[in-house]
């Protein structure tokens, strides 16, 4: 998509769409929308803030995650609306699944909340794991590295993991989620994924938050 104003792509991140199955041999579990997230204002760089530059790399030791990062945008859906395009993060016969960063989210060195997304499916029952099926699993202070398409490289330290409810499908629960998606008071990295169950349906999305290492 073309930068908005700024540079930064003006779309504001609101869900996360089914994947599409692109393995003939196998189909993961369809996975429910995340809650419409309400439009932040678009960030304008100003002196001495990086402009807008999207992630193309994401590296977790703990979980031995090296993997590429690809836009996500939104696409028309089957009723007239729209969802995230997740298909360009699904596995397929000649790689693993990618990370996807939500278009309209901020980038590293703009002081406010990245988003990258990823699938939560299990081997055993799809024949290869979803490339997030374990940030459950870390541990405050485990470091996370971004690459830029620029060539910077940024560490962030977590220091959040939060399993959220998403039942109801209710107001009372988008608020909850979006403490998680919506813009940040300070730069932070949100990763974000199915929880609950690594088939659908999924009651619940799992939030890693990570901050600026140093901070």
């Amino acid at each position: 998509p073309e930068p908005g104003a700024g540079g930064q792509p003006p779309v504001d991140p609101a869900a996360m769409a089914a994947p599409t199955g692109l393995v003939p041999t196998a189909v993961p579990p369809t996975e429910t929308p995340l809650p419409t997230a309400t439009p932040a204002p678009t960030p304008v760089p100003t002196e001495g803030i990086p402009p807008y530059s999207p992630v193309v790399r994401l590296v977790i030791p703990a979980l031995d995650i090296d993997r590429a990062v690809v836009p996500v945008g939104l696409k028309p859906t089957g009723g007239g609306g729209l969802d995230w395009d997740t298909d360009r993060i699904f596995a397929t016969q000649n790689r693993p699944d990618l990370v996807g960063q939500l278009v309209g989210s901020y980038s590293p060195g703009q002081g406010d909340n990245i988003l990258l997304i990823g699938h939560n499916y299990n081997q055993v029952d799809w024949g290869w794991a979803g490339v997030f099926v374990n940030i459950k699993n870390l541990n405050a202070g485990d470091q996370i590295d971004v690459f830029t398409e620029d060539g910077r490289k940024t560490s962030y330290s977590v220091v959040q993991v939060k399993q959220v409810p998403w039942r109801n499908k209710n107001t009372s629960e988008m608020e909850k989620h979006m403490k998680f998606m919506g813009a940040s008071d300070g730069e932070r990295l949100t990763l974000i994924t199915c929880g609950g169950a690594n088939i659908w349906p999924f009651p619940a999305r799992v939030y890693v938050v990570a901050a600026p290492l140093g901070q």
